[in-house]
């Protein structure tokens, strides 16, 4: 029996597709070339990943900058009548929300019709709905006593906190408006005077403190308690009224911002987005392949450009007018344009355009201004120079006849911006 030969290992050839053999400096060079795609992949994840955490770090880090300033406000601001109290207004201001929630809930109908009851019906008629409304009116006559004015501490709990109920904060001042004109009707004009002022004082409280959509509230809330002082309830009121109203609505346009600010704006977004980073702004992974497929970083990054713009636009100081609208308006719409068209999709959708809600702010303003010039006429004054915030001079005083027309330079369809003043 012969010896076997000896069977040394055989080289198999490596194919490509089409069964040719790959040369073996081919092969090595697929291998690395494959190699270096993975090793890319994983670098590129971990350059995703630095930069989202960098970008995240930055938005907290722009997110304690603005608690911190939040928490450094002085809450004190001045009464719009009489001696203040010492005390803070949120907790009278939250038991009459939660008071007039209720209320209105169970009162819907009475309310409504409240709206337009006659003078003789609110001396016959609206008694039992006054008394229904007294404990809720006068938890907000306490806090507008009061001499400061804090904001709820939302960004260290419930971020809903910021927002107050919208329905029940108008008719909270829509039921103090009811009770300033029973009292007219009823000769009591310096409470009457007094109940709008304090209306006034929770508005203005509401606008100055929080996140837009509180500051627009309170913005509607200012309305309603300056736009009931007709030119017939004017005529109403003797000497003494009309100074106290005077000298009320005088401070209430010192305390008021002209400008929106944005501050808390963006402290309220920090805090949506620190609870829900999964979420970012409802965009998914696929609008995010510029950032990495990272909605995490493309959300941040989105922030922190949305943070750099608005603060950039700047705050007016309370008791500022800031520039002209027309200036003003030019600015933001470049400003939100430009985020608008920005190539992360996030900034759209953070940033919508704000120039209306500003234009809203400064007609309730410029409102303001036009009953402060006509009080002054109904006192036997001069029309005071008044800035006309939607403008670029004074709110105007012009002779119409036996009257003087005072106007804006607003013109908003649904607005009244002008009012006919009978002279004394």
């Amino acid at each position: 029996m012969g010896l076997a030969a000896p069977r040394w290992p055989v080289r198999r050839a490596v194919v490509d597709e089409v069964g040719m053999p790959i040369p073996p400096r081919r092969l090595r060079r697929l291998l690395f070339c494959s190699l270096g795609a993975v090793l890319a992949s994983v670098a590129g994840a971990g350059v995703v990943r630095l930069r989202a955490d960098a970008s995240w770090q930055r938005m907290l880090q722009i997110g304690e900058e603005l608690q911190r300033r939040a928490e450094a406000r002085d809450p004190h601001r001045a009464v719009l009548w009489g001696e203040a109290t010492a005390g803070d207004a949120l907790a009278h201001y939250e038991r009459a929300t939660a008071l007039a929630k209720q209320l209105s809930s169970d009162d819907h109908n009475g309310l409504v019709a409240s709206l337009r009851l006659t003078d003789a019906e609110v001396t016959a008629d609206a008694g039992p709905l006054r008394e229904r409304w007294r404990p809720a009116l006068e938890a907000m006559r306490t806090g507008a006593r009061c001499d400061r004015a804090t904001s709820p501490d939302w960004w260290n709990g419930d971020p809903q906190a910021a927002v107050p109920n919208l329905l029940a904060c108008r008719w909270i001042v829509n039921m103090a408006v009811l009770e300033a004109r029973a009292e007219r009707l009823a000769g009591d004009t310096r409470a009457a005077v007094q109940w709008t002022l304090d209306a006034a004082t929770f508005a203005g409280d509401t606008v100055r403190r929080g996140p837009l959509i509180r500051q627009m509230i309170g913005v509607a809330l200012v309305a309603i308690a300056t736009e009931a002082w007709k030119e017939s309830a004017l005529q109403e009121l003797d000497a003494p009224a009309l100074e106290m109203l005077a000298d009320g609505l005088a401070r209430l346009d010192a305390q008021l911002p002209h400008q929106l600010a944005y501050e808390d704006e963006l402290l309220l977004m920090v805090q949506y987005l620190r609870r829900a980073p999964e979420e970012g702004v409802g965009l998914g992974p696929l609008t995010a392949w510029q950032y990495g497929f990272s909605t995490r970083w493309m959300t941040a990054a989105a922030f922190v450009n949305f943070a750099d713009t608005v603060r950039g636009l700047g705050d007016a100081a309370h008791g500022s007018d800031g520039e002209d609208w027309r200036a003003r308006k030019q600015r933001l719409d470049a400003a939100f344009e430009a985020l608008a068209q920005s190539d992360n999709p996030a900034s759209a959708i953070m940033a919508p355009n704000l120039v209306a809600a500003e234009q809203n702010l400064r007609e309730v303003i410029a409102q303001l201004r036009i009953l402060r010039v006509a009080v002054e006429l109904h006192r036997g004054r001069a029309a005071p120079q008044l800035a006309d915030p939607c403008g670029d001079g004074p709110i105007a005083a012009t002779r119409d006849g036996e009257a003087w027309r005072v106007h804006s330079a607003a013109d908003r369809p649904g607005r009244s911006m002008q009012r006919l003043v009978a002279a004394r």
